[in-house]
């Protein structure tokens, strides 16, 4: 038991734990609470299947994870590095985008689905840039832990926006219940301003850090960094 609190109680695998629940949490409300705000709405069950077509952005980001790997932001970068910048830039915007997801009308089907596309394509960015954070921040003695620590996140973000945001709708709305997932977004956003950010930064072109270390945060010994 001392052994796993020595582990889990690392500063950096607490962050990587709230980065999983940030993760987690936008996947359900274009998912099955989405789902649930329609069936209420009377929205007819053809239209509520389309949407599952919504969430097939996390089936295509490996198209544009090279371009959030490789391109810096303007201010941010100089001020958070690489992977941090992108992760604020893309987590302030997801919290809009759940936001104003949650006061569409659900029977305007083009504007709901608009919104949800814009929370899930955002969702699934944030995915590739935590993913690649967590490999770049942890030990190599740590990865195993790390994919756990985001797994229990991940689990506690979907159960915040799957039950939570249904008690939360029962009480104030779908409107207020979608508001409290967004600004519950404030973890992930607390969690970037944070953290450390990752010593390995990666050089447009070359695919390696400026101390020579590749993409995947492993120096040529085979060790991730400290952080």
């Amino acid at each position: 038991m001392k052994g796993l609190l020595a582990v889990y109680g690392r500063p950096r695998l607490i962050f990587v734990l709230l980065m999983g629940f940030a993760s987690g949490l936008p996947l359900a409300l274009t998912g099955a609470t989405l789902a649930v705000r329609l069936t209420e709405a009377h929205v007819m069950l053809g239209a509520i299947g389309a949407y599952a077509l919504v969430q097939t952005a996390y089936n295509f980001k490996v198209l544009w994870a090279p371009f959030l790997d490789r391109v810096p932001l303007p201010l941010l970068t100089a001020w958070l590095g690489r992977r941090r910048s992108w992760l604020l830039f893309i987590q302030i915007l997801l919290a809009l985008a759940i936001w104003g997801l949650g006061r569409t009308d659900p029977t305007d089907a083009w504007t709901t689905a608009l919104w949800a596309v814009g929370v899930a394509f955002l969702s699934a960015s944030q995915d590739i840039v935590i993913d690649a954070y967590r490999v770049e921040i942890l030990t190599a003695d740590e990865q195993g832990a790390g994919a756990a620590a985001t797994q229990f996140g991940y689990r506690l973000g979907m159960i915040a926006s799957g039950a939570g945001a249904l008690y939360a709708a029962a009480g104030f709305g779908w409107t207020g219940a979608y508001a409290t997932m967004a600004a519950l977004m404030l973890v992930g956003i607390a969690t970037t301003l944070a953290a450390p950010e990752p010593v390995t930064a990666v050089v447009p072109g070359d695919g390696l850090g400026q101390d020579g270390q590749g993409q995947d945060g492993l120096g040529q010994d085979g060790q991730g960094q400290d952080g």
